[in-house]
């Protein structure tokens, strides 16, 4: 007798949001916080979270979809203390996705990384938004930091798009926006495709699910 069977998410999925890892769980959960979401095409509702300030593992794969607000970068540890899959998803062209591709052709991928996203203001008052990746150190700490694989620190390398150089005095708003949520989110991503992701023999984890809808975080979604 044929039949089938509804293929359903095998991975525990976070996303970031106010410099925060987060979880989708139901109200019931000890230690669940309520926030409120609305996307741009008029939904909203209500979700539960717990709220995590970094998640530890070795990257076993990654994935790049298409999702309804842009493309998303998902990657997947290996099992955590609790028998699951972490699977993180980022919004390719949020501040969180930019920064982890800046970092990840840097990454030793045979090795564990501590992935603590960030969000604060800085002296000058300016937001600074990212996330930090380290590898463990001698003593098995996490002190090592992984570093932006396109700057040197002064400028930058490996063939990263620079704007223009009179782009302070000729680019309009509109030109600054399709730099950092076009140019530079393309350029990343094509790298990763190109130079990352066949280290992973052009596979993911058997067990990673296609990217739901509905773990989306709206604030993600650029400008």
């Amino acid at each position: 007798m044929s039949g089938k069977e509804q293929s359903q998410p095998s991975g525990t999925w976070y996303t970031i949001n106010e410099g925060k890892f987060k979880k989708k769980v139901s109200e019931e959960t000890e230690g669940a916080i309520a926030r409120k979401w609305e996307t741009p095409d008029g939904k909203s509702g209500i979700k539960y979270e717990l709220h995590y300030n970094a998640l530890f593992g070795k990257i076993e794969g990654i994935k790049i979809v298409d999702g309804d607000y842009g493309k998303q970068i998902l990657v997947n540890l290996d099992k955590d203390e609790d028998g699951e899959d972490p699977i993180i998803a980022l919004a390719v062209n949020s501040k969180y996705g930019v920064d982890f591709l800046k970092k990840l052709p840097a990454i030793d991928l045979s090795k564990e990384v501590r992935l603590m996203p960030f969000n604060f203001d800085n002296d000058e008052g300016k937001e600074v938004t990212g996330l930090r990746v380290d590898h463990k150190d001698e003593d098995g700490k996490f002190k090592v930091k992984v570093n932006n694989f396109f700057s040197d620190g002064t400028k930058s390398i490996n063939g990263y798009p620079d704007p223009e150089p009179n782009a302070k005095e000729t680019y309009s708003k509109e030109d600054w926006k399709n730099y950092f949520g076009y140019v530079v989110p393309k350029f990343l991503v094509t790298y990763a495709t190109e130079n990352v992701l066949p280290k992973f023999h052009g596979e993911t984890k058997s067990t990673m699910p296609d990217y739901p809808e509905e773990v989306i975080n709206p604030e993600d979604i650029p400008f």
